[in-house]
C-alpha cells in the first residue's frame, strides 16, 4: 500500500520539526530546581534540603543564622542566595551571588542592614578571575528606603566576596545535588577555617 504524497509531506514536516526541537536548545525548556541549605552550628554541620517546607522547619528550629538557595538551571547552578546575620540581631547580609554559562561567578549584589545604625547598604560587584571589583554602592535608610542624602561613618561587618563555588562553606554539597534530591536532606561537616 502506498502512502498519499500529502501524508507523506505532512509526516516529514513532523519528524523535521520534532528533530529541530530537539537539537534546537532555544526550543528546549529550561528546567530550574533549587537546593536549600543551612549551617547546623550545634551539630557542626551544613545540611542541604531538597523540599522548601522541611529547610524552613529546620531553620526555625535551629536558629540558623547562616542559610542559602542554590538555584539550578539545567542541572548546573547559575544563582547562589547567601544570607547570613549575627546573634544579636544588629545585621544581616543577603548576597545574591550569579554565574555565567561556564559555571563561574561573575557578579555578586550584597544588601547589608544595620539595624541599630538604621542603614541598608547595597553594593554591587564583578567577579573575574578569582578577583572582585566593587563597581557600585547606594546607602539608604532602612526605614524608608530614601537614598542617604548624608552618609556617616557607620560600622559594617566584613564579609568576604566569594569568588569561586568551591570557596562557599557548604561548597561539598553542591556536588551531592543528586543524594541530596533522592533522599531529601543530606550533611556535611564545617570545613575547618
Amino acid at each position: 500500500m502506498q502512502i498519499p504524497k500529502r501524508e507523506r509531506w505532512a509526516t516529514r514536516l513532523t519528524v523535521c520539526l520534532l528533530l529541530t526541537s530537539v537539537s534546537n536548545p532555544a526550543s528546549v525548556k529550561s528546567v530550574r530546581q533549587s537546593m536549600y541549605l543551612l549551617e547546623d552550628v550545634p551539630g557542626q554541620r551544613w545540611c542541604a534540603y531538597r523540599s522548601q517546607a522541611a529547610w524552613k522547619s529546620a531553620v526555625d528550629s535551629l536558629q540558623a543564622l547562616g542559610v542559602a538557595t542554590v538555584e539550578y538551571r539545567n542541572e548546573h547552578s547559575f544563582a547562589v542566595n547567601f544570607t547570613q546575620q549575627d546573634e544579636a540581631g544588629d545585621w544581616i547580609v543577603y548576597d545574591r551571588y550569579s554565574s555565567g554559562e561556564n559555571g563561574r561567578l561573575n557578579q555578586l549584589r550584597r544588601k547589608i542592614n544595620i539595624i541599630p545604625g538604621e542603614v541598608s547598604e547595597e553594593q554591587v560587584f564583578e567577579i573575574n578571575d578569582e578577583s572582585a571589583n566593587k563597581i557600585s554602592t547606594v546607602r539608604r535608610k532602612l526605614s524608608t528606603r530614601k537614598i542617604d542624602g548624608n552618609p556617616r561613618d557607620v560600622w559594617l561587618p566584613d564579609l568576604p566576596v566569594i569568588t569561586t563555588l568551591q570557596a562557599f562553606p557548604f561548597s561539598s554539597l553542591l556536588n551531592k545535588r543528586s543524594a541530596v534530591l533522592s533522599k531529601g536532606k543530606d550533611c556535611e561537616p564545617i570545613p575547618p577555617q
